[in-house]
């Protein structure tokens, strides 16, 4: 188990505890992310990955509240083989990379039960680990090498089912390039490496609602 990795799950359980200390309505989130990443060469949702962490809420308002979250979330991309075992080909056929991620969203409670969020997030990168077409480890060059860190935005919408329990939707990607190209969605010309997620996830809320 890496350094990055103890230090997270630390970083989580300090987090739990001071948001249950606080003011603050506690969380746990567990879902599951269906990802790419734009500009690899590569097309579709087809690496799934498991997300999951705290989060705390403060309500401002009857309409309005604001959360913070730290979660653990596998993001990447994999190659979509064919009928015919072919498909298209990138510059790796798995990529598996693992983020802190620290989301912040504000939230509009629309009805009783539904509501819709919308924020901005960094992600730490953790580790990854990149595959060729046969199965072999891929070293990224220095042209597609990853930066340390992942800025997103996301939009998504929640149901409560529940006191405690609600499900998620979330859209998230990245506006800058997760490679080392300096580029970001504004660049011209074009170009970079962006991560995009669609994750459905389960939240259990530490306090009734």
């Amino acid at each position: 188990m890496s350094f990055k990795l103890i230090f997270f799950i630390i970083s989580c359980l300090i987090f739990s505890i001071y948001a249950g200390a606080q003011n603050f309505k506690g969380s746990l989130l567990l879902g599951v992310n269906a990802a790419q990443i734009h500009g690899d060469g590569m097309g579709g949702f087809n690496k799934l990955g498991i997300m999951g962490g705290v989060g705390v809420t403060l309500p401002f308002s009857e309409k309005w509240s604001g959360r913070m979250e730290l979660n653990y979330s596998r993001k990447g991309s994999r190659e979509d083989l064919g009928p015919d075992g072919t498909g298209q080909q990138g510059a790796w056929a798995l990529l598996k990379v693992n983020y802190a991620e620290v989301p912040i969203s504000a939230i509009y409670h629309w009805k009783e039960k539904l509501n819709f969020q919308g924020g901005l997030g960094v992600a730490f990168l953790i580790n990854y680990t990149a595959e060729d077409p046969i199965g072999a480890p891929y070293t990224l060059t220095p042209g597609n090498e990853l930066r340390p860190y992942d800025l997103t935005a996301h939009l998504g919408l929640a149901y409560q089912f529940t006191d405690r329990i609600s499900g998620l939707i979330r859209y998230s990607q990245s506006w800058a390039s997760i490679g080392r190209d300096g580029r970001t969605l504004f660049s011209v010309p074009y170009g970079g490496l962006y991560n995009i997620i669609v994750n459905i996830g389960v939240r259990y809320d530490l306090s009734k609602q």
